[in-house]
């Protein structure tokens, strides 16, 4: 009540509220300062606020008594102001016009706030997908769109830009990771051009890194959109998508690439987190599609990571 109080008071003590509200869902904090003891040096930062995520509950970090946090789950209530609170600013974003600055700040809260961003936010952000959206709309993409009609707005956009376009970058990479890591069923629907042309968007973008022995976020963002891709093989109209015994021709020399690509990548200095995804992702790429059993691309519990840098 409070904050839709101050929202509606509008002048100084909305953009107040506001501001206050972005710093707080913008705040981070590495896993090993709240317990996480198994989390390595490079583990993602997690959120104060709300931990991302396209379903209830979430989960929060709270301060103890003795200065140090931990992780604690919500109770009802909590949920329910949460919900309340992403209604209140997705009514104050359909009510915002032109004013740039307001409305990317609305974009950022409800992007951070996940699953209690309402279905309209989702919608609204998946229609407005294009080529040239920015970081913090497809940081909310990756963290709102739930549907396979969803996806098929992101795919699209991204099949568009193509290879001859700019090359693929992190926040786009970081949407597709998030999107897909939240909802595996957005790539039910998604015609099998669109998922080989980000498939090939990725590997470009990976050889890139490769080539200039850059083995921070962005490439760790394509392996893991590159793992997560390979998901569509659960669904029978893309059972063998990059299977090199079964798949089509132009898929085949792209496996080839890929392969030899993960072999370059594997002679770089790199920490254990990053072999231990980089030889799933070869175990992936190796799969046969008469195979009934598909290994796992991520073990349970384990999370994509934000990529929040560059």
């Amino acid at each position: 009540q409070n904050l839709e109080n101050d929202l509606a008071a509008g002048g100084t003590i909305a953009t107040n509220r506001m501001a206050s509200m972005e710093a707080a869902v913008k705040k981070t904090t590495a896993p090993r300062f709240i317990g996480i003891t198994a989390a390595a040096d490079d583990g993602a930062p997690i959120s104060q606020l709300l931990t991302f995520g396209t379903e209830c509950p979430a989960v929060f970090v709270a301060a103890l008594p003795c200065g140090k946090m931990k992780m604690v789950t919500a109770d009802g209530c909590l949920h329910e102001s949460a919900q309340k609170i992403a209604g209140t600013l997705w009514e104050k974003l359909r009510r915002t016009g032109n004013r740039r600055d307001e409305k990317n700040q609305l974009i950022n809260i409800l992007g951070r706030m996940g699953g209690y961003a309402p279905e309209g936010f989702a919608d609204s952000i998946a229609l407005d997908l294009t080529s040239a959206s920015k970081a913090h709309w497809l940081f909310a993409a990756g963290r709102v769109l739930r549907t396979p009609g969803h996806g098929n707005s992101l795919f699209r956009v991204i099949a568009r830009g193509g290879p001859q376009q700019s090359r693929i970058n992190n926040p786009w990479l970081r949407a597709i990771v998030y999107a897909i890591y939240q909802q595996e069923d957005l790539l039910s629907a998604i015609p099998r051009e669109n998922l080989f042309a980000a498939f090939e968007r990725c590997v470009d973008q990976l050889q890139h890194q490769v080539t200039g022995r850059n083995a921070k976020i962005i490439f760790v963002n394509c392996l893991r959109a590159l793992a997560l891709l390979l998901r569509a093989r659960q669904y029978a109209a893309t059972r063998d998508f990059l299977c090199i015994d079964s798949c089509p021709p132009e898929e085949k020399k792209l496996v080839t690439i890929t392969k030899r690509i993960l072999g370059e990548a594997d002679d770089l200095y790199l920490s254990g987190q990053k072999k231990s995804l980089l030889k799933r992702l070869r175990e992936w790429i190796d799969f046969s599609s008469d195979t009934d059993e598909l290994p796992p691309i991520i073990e349970d519990g384990e999370d994509p990571g934000d990529g929040d840098g560059d």
